[in-house]
């Protein structure tokens, strides 16, 4: 489901994953007698135990943990705590360069082997591909954190409000080696268009949350109700004269990779949305869905309203992984 998700949201095949928990740090830096890192400012967080001054230095394991946990006290919150966690890495690298490592069999037969430890490994990976990543430590790796539109609470669960439209255009534009817009912004839809939300699925809320989404991205938001009989099974958008435009922009947004068929039988401007079962809400902004929550039929169809006075997060500037950077 994860990897279906990230596959969803960014529009990239994945070949290979490797997933490293906390512990992975720590030993990773218990191996390596310390790692080296650079902080921007001092820091103290009685949290996660991190008490550190400004400038280079050298963390043990237990400060390393430290280093990398670190969320409370910090200016941009989750996205520094990112930072943190791609400069440890990138010192890593750099250390493991530094020392001979990569070009030592043995010694990096050792370190695979603690690696394995803390480590989710995909299919297909063995010593190839790992020294495939070894080739990339002399300064060719670059850790880029992606655009978050702001943060909330939904549910009581504090969530990451992204626009996965910006999110992919980062992303093709970082892998063909193109310069990034800052602030990347989709075009507004059409003033005359509205969208029909029709929940096929079993997820009840579905429709009612697709569209709060679908408005907070300034479209007009018509019915929202349940799947007719007669109505396709799957998630199917569909599109009247003149909404091709917004339909495929409908579809880019919720991640829906069939592409929008027109309907002859659909008003001019209008869309119509239906979310079957194959749908995957974690792509986008649908907040949490319960079997107890009432059938979009029965819920409200406003949406809430946005602070837009709230600061964007700075997801700053990318990382080289070429040498020990200094992060907040």
């Amino acid at each position: 489901a994860t990897l279906r998700a990230v596959r969803n949201l960014t529009g990239q095949p994945i070949d290979y994953f490797a997933e490293v928990n906390l512990a992975g740090f720590y030993h990773l830096a218990e191996s390596l007698g310390g790692v080296e890192v650079c902080l921007n400012h001092a820091v103290y967080d009685e949290y996660s135990g991190a008490d550190f001054p400004a400038g280079r230095q050298r963390l043990d394991a237990a400060q390393a943990l430290a280093f990398v946990r670190q969320r409370h006290g910090l200016e941009n919150g989750d996205l520094d705590r990112t930072h943190r966690q791609q400069a440890f890495l990138a010192a890593i690298t750099h250390q493991l360069q530094q020392s001979g490592v990569f070009g030592n069999l043995d010694a990096f037969r050792d370190l695979v082997e603690v690696a394995r430890k803390d480590v989710v490994l995909s299919q297909g990976w063995g010593e190839p591909q790992f020294r495939r990543l070894a080739a990339l430590a002399g300064g060719e790796v670059e850790f880029r954190t992606l655009p978050v539109l702001r943060y909330e609470n939904i549910d009581g669960q504090d969530v990451n409000i992204v626009d996965p439209a910006a999110i992919r255009a980062e992303i093709s534009a970082a892998i063909a080696g193109s310069p990034v817009a800052t602030t990347p912004e989709a075009a507004s839809p059409g003033p005359d268009t509205v969208v029909a939300v029709v929940n096929g699925s079993q997820s009840y809320g579905l429709a009612s949350r697709t569209a709060d989404v679908l408005s907070r991205q300034g479209f007009t938001v018509g019915e929202i109700r349940d799947r007719e009989d007669g109505e396709p099974p799957g998630t199917v958008i569909s599109y009247g004269p003149g909404a091709g435009t917004d339909a495929n922009a409908v579809a880019d947004m919720l991640g829906v990779v069939t592409a929008p068929q027109e309907d002859p039988n659909l008003e001019d401007d209008h869309i119509r949305v239906i979310l079957g079962d194959g749908f995957d809400p974690s792509a986008v902004d649908l907040g949490s869905f319960t079997p107890d929550s009432p059938p979009d039929s029965t819920l409200p169809t406003t949406s809430e309203s946005v602070d837009t006075t709230t600061p964007i997060p700075d997801a700053g500037p990318p990382i080289d992984g070429g040498g020990v950077p200094c992060v907040n």
